[in-house]
């Protein structure tokens, strides 16, 4: 659209105002119209919008596992320390949603060299958790054979 419009009595004019989010969160914005009208000179009106987003925190001994991190701790119950062969250890992570929209979880699987000697139960999928909501997730692991024993826990998740 160009600038100057002339509206003419009684006529009016519209246009689309597009709300592009940067960031999670509200965003506030003021459309200012000049014209001619001797009271009005500027009209001015504010505007609000909100950017909804899930954001996925996974915790394990209530610590934050960073996505991607590929560096076992005790302090994250991301090691499971010394377990005797064939003796199961079972480790419980806390998977909250702190954004503001639905986490979807699309699945979740073990990858890595001893996959088959961790475990987690069946789940339904896609998962849902509402904006404040967790869930929880329980690995057990069996060593069937002695040594560092390794895999890694995927989770895609979809936006929408």
């Amino acid at each position: 659209m160009k600038f100057p419009q002339d509206i003419k009595q009684h006529d009016s004019l519209s246009f689309d105002v597009t709300y592009t989010a940067v960031s999670v969160g509200i965003s506030n914005a003021v459309l200012n119209i000049d014209n001619n009208d001797s009271n009005e000179v500027v009209y001015n009106f504010a505007f609000k919008g909100t950017f909804k987003a899930p954001e996925i925190d996974i915790k394990g001994n209530n610590v934050s596992i960073s996505g991607g991190d590929i560096i076992p701790s005790r302090t994250d119950s991301t090691e499971y320390g010394k377990i005797r062969m064939n003796t199961i250890s079972s480790l419980t992570y806390l998977i909250i949603n702190t954004g503001t929209d639905t986490l979807k979880i699309t699945n979740i699987n073990i990858t890595g060299t001893n996959t088959s000697e961790f475990t987690f139960p069946s789940i339904t999928y896609p998962r849902k958790l509402d904006p404040g909501k967790s869930m929880s997730l329980t690995v057990s692991f069996l060593p069937k054979a002695t040594g560092l024993r390794t895999a890694v826990i995927n989770m895609p998740i979809r936006m929408h």
